[in-house]
């Protein structure tokens, strides 16, 4: 017997599980940005998390339903995301994070 019973109903699971596990999301990068940066660097690092997460909540969507309407497949909309995430985490890992804060 499946958990689930039709598209939707699991879509709506997974929404669920996304909006669970984001809550803890934007709480933990603005400590991160508290924990590591002195003091007179912490406001525009948390300036430039909420920017980048509203950015993001704002060109996501857009994003996946052009590619949903490109591709006509729910699952296709997923591959840009881990491209996106991938390049994020390289990004991250290259980066000096004090030297892109005090340019900003």
């Amino acid at each position: 017997m499946p958990l689930v019973q039709g598209q939707w109903l699991l879509y709506a699971l997974l929404l669920a599980v996304c909006g669970a596990l984001n809550a803890g999301l934007y709480p933990g990068c603005v400590a991160l940005a508290a924990d590591r940066l002195q003091e007179g660097e912490r406001g525009r690092a948390m300036g430039l998390v909420a920017a980048s997460s509203n950015l993001g909540q704002v060109l996501g969507p857009l994003l996946a339903g052009g590619v949903l309407l490109w591709s006509g497949s729910l699952g296709s909309v997923f591959a840009p995301a881990i491209v996106i995430a991938g390049l994020g985490v390289v990004t991250a890992t290259l980066t000096d994070r004090r030297s892109v804060i005090s340019r900003w």
